[in-house]
């Protein structure tokens, strides 16, 4: 996982390391729904949004991409659009360096493309609904060349899994996928691709390829089942054809979590298929998965039961959710609370134990790079996952040795 590297900023830090387990299904929470409106400035937690590429699209997927890095610069997880100064694709408003949002990719940069435009968004924390860009941390799916494709629910979560991953978020739950990467492809060119089956993520062109849809949230799991309340409502179907496959089963848990006021990590059952037979009679609350996901009271011919994880993020605390600036205020401790059955990591430089290091500027210690280097420090020590604990220091302000070591890369 790590190389080795010599850097003057490091950082030793504790991490949380568990394998997933389910905690049984606990009362409904409610998730925080307030959100704040943020503007661009081009500092490093107001970027502008802007564009290095030979042709420039301005369209929804590109504000998309510049809402979300925009919010994700202030500290939050996820971003609507809302508004913009200008079309960065035919002007700019700026002579001098700033930082900037790349539209086509969602990646956060220092410089000046003479075409920028200053936006506006909704920021608020919770799951992240993001898809692939081909940029390393955001790879398209594919398979590597000569080995056995079989596009089914494994190869779809570790293409989710990469794709959260790489954002620096514990977990994942796919959503969807632009094509069948086994059949055909939606992307040309020279990106980022996660090879399925392979735990790499490669730089090249890739004859057959998909872009992902996941959510990705970090927090405490918990295991959910469908019972006809609004809370946990069955799931059912309304068209003249009905699909059983995994974007539908999919739609049906990210459903089962929402209404509970949790965020969707994965499908795990469902008592039937709901296209050929009921699990329950009588009027209750379903998920119409064919009707954009609409929950409604009703008495359908043929129904489910869903089981599903989901992902209590209520469990970070608010204070770290709320946090907007780069540098932490505390002395690194954003969760004081071990996670029960949980192994407590600490790094030591050595290649299951590396450091946190750097070597691209700025240099950002926030949340996400914490949890970039909890996850990556767990996954080197044999873990599947990991929540970042605490920390000796900043390394974008210090370090601690000057001799070789294994460090991971927060960026």
């Amino acid at each position: 996982m790590g190389g080795m590297w010599i850097f003057v900023g490091l950082s030793s830090l504790l991490s949380q390391c568990y394998a997933v387990v389910s905690d049984g299904t606990p009362a409904p929470v409610t998730v925080p729904t307030s959100y704040k409106v943020v503007q661009s400035t081009g500092s490093a937690t107001r970027p502008f949004c802007t564009w290095n590429q030979p042709t420039c699209v301005w369209d929804s997927s590109t504000q998309h991409n510049c809402a979300l890095g925009l919010c994700l610069s202030a500290g939050y997880t996820h971003g609507t659009f809302l508004n913009a100064s200008n079309n960065p694709c035919t002007a700019g408003t700026e002579s001098l360096s700033y930082y900037g949002v790349l539209m086509h990719s969602g990646e956060t940069v220092y410089g000046n493309w003479y075409r920028e435009a200053a936006i506006s968004a909704r920021c608020s924390n919770g799951a992240l609904y993001t898809h692939s860009t081909g940029s390393a941390a955001r790879p398209y799916c594919s398979f590597e060349s000569g080995a056995s494709c079989v596009w089914n629910a494994t190869a779809q979560q570790e293409c989710a899994d990469a794709l959260c991953h790489g954002m620096g978020y514990m977990y994942a739950g796919f959503l969807r996928a632009s094509n069948d990467p086994c059949m055909a492809t939606s992307v040309t060119g020279s990106h980022y691709f996660a090879l399925v089956g392979t735990d790499t993520v490669h730089y090249g062109e890739r004859m057959k390829a998909s872009r992902v849809e996941a959510s990705c949230a970090s927090g405490r799991i918990v295991t959910l089942h469908s019972d006809g309340s609004a809370q946990r409502p069955y799931c059912t179907w309304s068209g003249s054809v009905c699909t059983w496959n995994a974007t539908s089963q999919a739609t049906c848990a990210a459903s089962l979590c929402k209404a509970s006021g949790y965020a969707f990590h994965r499908f795990v059952a469902a008592s039937n298929d709901p296209c050929t037979a009921s699990y329950v009679q009588g009027r209750h609350y379903y998920t119409v998965m064919d009707d954009h996901s609409a929950i409604r009271y009703v008495n359908p011919n043929k129904d489910t039961r869903i089981s599903a994880l989901c992902i209590d993020t209520g469990f970070i605390p608010q204070s770290t959710q709320q946090s907007t600036t780069i540098e932490s205020t505390d002395a690194g401790h954003d969760f004081t609370t071990p996670t029960p059955g949980s192994t407590t990591i600490t790094s030591d430089g050595t290649a299951l134990r590396p450091y946190c290091t750097w070597n691209q500027w700025p240099c950002v210690w926030n949340k996400h790079s914490k949890q970039t280097c909890a996850l990556r420090l767990c996954q080197n020590a044999g873990y599947t996952h990991g929540m970042f604990h605490n920390t000796s220091h900043s390394p974008c302000k210090a370090g601690t040795t000057s001799a070789t070591y294994y460090g991971v890369m927060m960026h």
